[in-house]
């Protein structure tokens, strides 16, 4: 992770992310923008809902570090974006409540309507059609792919 203080300096903390879990992207055929995205937020946010984000920001570095995943599922909760953006989303609502074995969180991916989900490595597949499935139940195809964590980022140049 980085990010850039006040006087543009650069702070960054590489994580060692535990085995046992892989990321699911299910990704819809329709677009939602970011303009919209947008609009839909609020101008301000309640001191609570603040601090609600900032404790499961933590608690999911502490899960995706400890291996603890079953921490994952509260983690990924939020009051800053999603019950805004729920209505941009067909199935969205039904999707945050699924609970498929072998999955341990999901949100929205950014902006959307891209579905981000935490699982078992071995139950991936099927958390990813899971979802696709309650897409479809609401007429919106999707795709749903299995990726690893990327720990290292992009590398630049190097050398032999």
């Amino acid at each position: 992770a980085a990010c850039r203080g006040a006087e543009s300096q650069v702070f960054i903390a590489n994580l060692k992310v535990a085995a046992g879990v892989k990321c699911v992207v299910v990704i819809p055929e329709f677009e939602v923008s970011t303009e919209k995205a947008r609009a839909v937020l609020p101008q301000t946010y309640s001191r609570s809902d603040a601090v609600y984000n900032i404790q499961r920001a933590a608690l999911i570095i502490g899960a995706l570090t400890t291996g603890n995943w079953s921490l994952l599922r509260e983690a990924m909760n939020d009051r800053i974006h999603q019950p805004y953006r729920k209505s941009l989303i067909p199935g969205f609502e039904e999707i945050l409540a699924l609970k498929t074995p072998g999955m341990y969180g999901v949100a929205l991916s950014g902006a959307g309507p891209t579905i981000f989900a935490f699982a078992e490595p071995s139950k991936a597949d099927a958390v990813g059609w899971e979802i696709t499935a309650v897409f479809e139940k609401y007429k919106v195809r999707a795709l749903p792919h299995v990726v690893n964590i990327d720990t290292e980022g992009r590398v630049i140049g190097g050398g032999e």
